[in-house]
């Protein structure tokens, strides 16, 4: 049986520095069935909508707010709420407007989790055929050390046990349009699945730590590239920070001990400089090996906790 999609159950949050074209576009959607619409073109009201949740669809032009005034823009909102950073629901249908594209522009907007971008001009008829698509199905998404969003891949490759594991993530758009879900039993549903992309989220850190790892030990080496270093120092306290984050409240919170130390161990050696302490370089290997570990016990979570703490302890007296 075909569902009957009624559009007045979903709310989307339209964002679009030009009035005119902001006015036209919601004239039209509601033309259509769709009467739950907010508009703005001021970044921090729509930072605000997303924020406090209940938008189901949101369609933003890339241009609005200004990331260097470091308030952020629609590609910052867009990956900060896929990761959860900001609001409840990491599963918003985004539909990114691009007025003028380039390959940068164009590369970081997908690169923020968007479902689907359209590039000015366009009519509103192309616009309600991409929303009625994306209403019906939306691809899975997959989850990398710096990305969440939809599945992008089109060429399989041979398998790999280190490839993204395609997740199939709520639909909003749907849940609203189709089977008319109440806001509690949708955010239910969100939050199990919010839950799943985070473990997996969790063991990509794990994956990427180790990765980053072996590149500030090579960069500390005779050949070593300064600029690399502090990339790679960068990038492992993010995912050290982030790491420990998203551990609190799951089956791998015993992980934090860890992580924290991580944390504290890689600002240690930012601190330092060019010659930081060779003890702190030989353990962060160490670390980083029981962070991995971590994620793939072969006993209880009890067991594993306190074999996590002693190890710790034991790294600690070492250095």
């Amino acid at each position: 049986m075909v569902a009957r999609f009624s559009y007045s159950f979903a709310k989307i949050a339209i964002g679009d520095p030009d009035v005119q074209r902001r006015h036209a576009l919601k004239k039209a959607l509601q033309e259509n069935g769709y009467s739950d619409i907010f508009d703005s073109g001021d970044f921090a009201l729509i930072h605000k909508s997303v924020a406090l949740g209940g938008v189901d669809l949101l369609i933003c032009n890339n241009c609005i707010g200004d990331d260097d005034d470091g308030k952020g823009d629609m590609c910052d909102l867009v990956h900060k709420m896929r990761h959860k950073e900001i609001g409840r629901n990491p599963f918003v249908v985004v539909i990114a407007l691009i007025d003028a594209p380039t390959q940068s522009m164009v590369k970081r907007v997908i690169d923020a989790g968007v479902d689907d971008l359209v590039v000015r001009p366009f009519t509103t008829a192309q616009l309600l055929d991409r929303i009625a698509i994306l209403a019906r199905g939306r691809k899975p998404f997959v989850v990398t050390h710096n990305y969440i969003g939809p599945d992008r891949r089109t060429q399989r490759r041979a398998p790999d046990p280190n490839d993204p594991i395609p997740l199939d993530v709520p639909n909003p758009l749907r849940l609203k349009a189709a089977n008319r879900m109440d806001p509690a039993q949708m955010q239910g549903i969100i939050d199990a699945a919010a839950a799943q992309v985070n473990e997996h989220k969790m063991e990509r850190h794990s994956l990427q730590i180790r990765y980053l790892i072996d590149r500030i030990a090579t960069a500390h080496g005779a050949d070593g590239n300064k600029d690399t270093l502090a990339t790679a120092q960068a990038q492992l306290l993010y995912a050290a920070e982030d790491l420990s984050r998203r551990l609190r409240g799951t089956r791998f919170a015993h992980v934090a001990e860890l992580a924290m130390s991580l944390v504290g161990l890689v600002l240690r050696i930012q601190g330092a400089g060019e010659i930081p302490n060779q003890r702190d370089l030989d353990l962060l290997p160490k670390l980083g090996q029981a962070i991995e570990r971590a994620f793939r016990p072969t006993g209880s979570v009890a067991t594993t906790a306190l074999e996590i703490s002693s190890s710790l302890e034991h790294l600690t007296k070492q250095s």
